[in-house]
């Protein structure tokens, strides 16, 4: 069966691409979860729409992504926690965790733990 994503997928590709799959994996993954349409000759007219809308979307979710950075890379999170009669946590100091929202646009989230 034919179809045309109209969603950009990891695996497959991007939003108007036209594939060929099997018939069980469109009508049960790809249909239901609106992924993609059958490539019927009403849908290829349309592909051109469908890539600029795609293609808006794209940009629309990167310029969330980007705020969505400014605010992790400018925050701090500080957790204390009780020690032992040693003093011994799991570990202690600061770390940085890396978010990934896609390939190409991620941020850095500062994390500190002490001691209580």
């Amino acid at each position: 069966m034919k179809v045309i994503l109209i969603k950009d997928t990891e695996k497959l590709g991007s939003a108007g691409s036209v594939l060929k799959v099997k018939d069980g994996f469109a009508r049960n993954y790809l249909l239901p979860k609106k992924i993609a349409i059958i490539a019927t000759k009403n849908n290829l007219s349309k592909l051109e729409q469908i890539k600029e809308k795609a293609e808006a979307e794209k940009t629309a979710l990167e310029n969330e992504y980007k705020l969505l950075v400014d605010k992790i890379n400018n925050t701090e999170l500080i957790f204390t926690r009780k020690a032992d009669e040693n003093g011994h946590l799991k570990e202690l100091g600061e770390f940085e965790v890396k978010i990934a929202f896609t390939p190409a646009i991620s941020a850095n989230l500062k994390i500190k733990v002490e001691k209580e």
